[in-house]
């Protein structure tokens, strides 16, 4: 099963992915016509959030997106506050650090309990493992890679249509009935597809495709031992990217 899931990696570099405009604001008139209109949209807003997270468990939910415009990653190490021991005042304590890692392509943060695979990584993909585990036959693991296709920004359902399309020819129907996919935006400020296969093995497979015009960075993630951390590391890989600038 595992074999016809990196197939599927594959096959998606080919095809294309595209990222959906963000809805008009709304009006500042406040008359009636107005103040239905935005009760009516916030009901639809509701309704494709709750279509978005069904059927899926909490860990894998992304987080909320922001309002504002999209901002730089944030500083390193995260800092918690906590009492001290002696009931006094309050101490800063560190709860864990996230690495920026620079490519080419654009920068990420990777879990400072995490490292990049020399073993799996290659020049065009990097792979990024629980640290000592290089080794070993499996591990969870998570891919960063990019990827060019054939679709403008305001082709995301093409997009999403034509990789659905490629899932259904690959998988087997077992495999396919845990397909789910929903999308939404980062901190950032970029389109995301979001697809997810549960092996039969134990084995969560989830693809996340940032989108940029004609090009995409793919974020992959096979988990099994630790899911809970394999997608908190994965989410912020995808929430941290920012692409390059052009030269």
């Amino acid at each position: 099963m595992r074999k016809i899931l990196w197939v599927i990696l594959f096959t998606g570099l080919c095809i294309s992915l595209s990222a959906c405009t963000l809805l008009p604001g709304r009006s500042e008139d406040h008359d009636s016509r107005d103040e239905a209109r935005e009760e009516d949209d916030s009901k639809q807003d509701d309704s494709r959030q709750d279509d978005s997270e069904a059927g899926w468990p909490e860990w894998m939910i992304p987080h909320a997106v922001p309002e504002s415009t999209p901002v730089e990653p944030a500083d390193f190490p995260s800092v918690a506050t906590a009492p001290a021991p002696d009931g006094g005042e309050t101490v800063e304590v560190q709860t864990e650090t996230w690495i920026p890692i620079e490519k080419d392509f654009g920068t990420y943060r990777v879990l400072s309990t995490w490292e990049e695979s020399v073993n799996r990584s290659t020049e065009e993909k990097y792979f990024y493992i629980p640290q000592g585990n290089d080794d070993l036959e499996w591990t969870d693991n998570i891919s960063v890679n990019i990827g060019s296709n054939n679709y403008g920004e305001d082709e995301v359902t093409d997009f999403k249509e034509a990789i659905m399309q490629q899932y259904a020819e690959q998988l087997d129907p077992v495999a396919l009935e845990t397909l789910s996919e929903f999308s939404y935006i980062t901190p950032q400020g970029y389109d995301v597809l979001v697809f997810t296969i549960s092996d039969l093995d134990g084995v969560i497979s989830r693809q996340y495709y940032i989108v940029a015009d004609h090009e995409h960075c793919l974020v992959s993630v096979e988990c099994k031992d630790d899911p809970d951390t394999a997608q908190r590391v994965s989410l912020e890989i995808v929430e941290s990217f920012v692409w390059a600038e052009d030269d």
